[in-house]
């Protein structure tokens, strides 16, 4: 642990920037397979188009999530520590005594994150203001972010 440092806010939006990009970049390649799929279904079943194009988004929407909660939830409780923006950015995320998280505890971590997010944004920018720079997620699933200081 020496040599780190809770992570800044700045740090931890550049890596929340990156893997957004890396998500929505998956996420639009999984639509794309989920259109066809859905498309291929309409043309061998009874299912009318229309209730495809209704369907679709939603399956989508939960498809997105699936793949967000398992990209943050196993990324953090791998050897990494990182979520592939995280590790660029050379943060590390850990619980509170500085070790590994497991998948349950990343999986809260996660989940945390759409009660910072229902706090008008508010539990995201506690990371500018705390002592150890934790959101409201960090604090919930008791974790901290660490960056490596050279």
């Amino acid at each position: 642990m020496e040599n780190m440092h809770y992570a800044s806010f700045a740090w931890r939006l550049l890596a929340f920037l990156i893997d957004a990009v890396i998500l929505t970049l998956v996420n639009y390649v999984l639509d794309l397979v989920l259109a066809i799929a859905m498309t291929s279904v309409c043309l061998m079943s009874s299912m009318e188009d229309h209730t495809a194009q209704t369907l679709r988004p939603y399956l989508s929407y939960c498809f997105g999530m699936l793949v967000e909660w398992l990209y943050f939830a196993t990324m953090e409780s791998s050897p990494w520590q990182a979520s592939f923006g995280k590790k660029a950015c050379g943060l590390t995320v850990t619980d509170t005594d500085g070790k590994r998280l497991s998948f349950g505890r990343a999986s809260g971590r996660y989940w945390a994150t759409y009660i910072s997010t229902l706090t008008c944004m508010a539990g995201w920018f506690m990371a500018a203001f705390t002592a150890r720079n934790q959101a409201l997620h960090d604090i919930i699933a008791k974790t901290v972010v660490l960056r490596k200081q050279n």
